[in-house]
């Protein structure tokens, strides 16, 4: 399933959680977190990956900031374990505007 959200949390925010996540993902029911940086995607970019333990699957995600305080989110939990490297590539695609933009 791929879906595509705004956050009602800051861009900081979202990455605060994401690295939080990295150094506990047991807290979230994760394992095997990782966060790294997405480039061309505007102001800030990060996208992420991990293991849900229960139930059983892959999860990737991508957040971008469009604005100071707009966050746009992919995410990916076809259970694909690098569904992270098919979002950036797609998000970069995704223009300010567009439908998928809501």
């Amino acid at each position: 399933m791929l879906t595509l959200n705004p956050s009602d949390r800051s861009y900081a925010a979202e990455l605060s959680a994401a690295h939080s996540l990295v150094r506990d993902p047991a807290s979230a029911g994760m394992r095997d977190v990782k966060v790294t940086e997405a480039t061309g995607l505007g102001q800030g970019a990060f996208s992420e990956s991990a293991q849900v333990v229960q139930p059983k699957q892959n999860v990737a995600s991508v957040g971008v900031a469009r604005g100071f305080q707009d966050v746009g989110a992919l995410a990916d939990t076809s259970g694909r374990a690098q569904g992270d490297e098919r979002l950036v590539p797609l998000a970069r695609r995704i223009t300010p505007g567009s439908p998928a933009d809501g």
